[in-house]
């Protein structure tokens, strides 16, 4: 069963991923599917809504792993 848009309104990763379609590419993707299941076990409240700024290291290491997942995505979708 297809989720609607409106249950879509959502952070939970493994459940947009599966809605996307996108589940059996990420599971051929050894790699990739370990960043990207760090990312979505750690992507929870604490983190989107951090009351201070994340240390250099750490925030940098987010945004290199979160751009690759995202460019993934960009090319499974184009």
């Amino acid at each position: 069963m297809r989720l609607s848009a409106r249950e879509l309104e959502i952070h939970d990763w493994d459940t947009l991923l599966l809605e996307a379609g996108l589940e059996p590419a990420l599971k051929q993707e050894t790699q990739l599917r370990a960043v990207y299941s760090a990312l979505a076990d750690s992507w929870g409240p604490e983190l989107r809504y951090l009351a201070k700024s994340p240390e250099e290291d750490a925030a940098t290491r987010l945004y290199h792993e979160m751009t690759q997942v995202y460019s993934w995505i960009i090319e499974q979708t184009i």
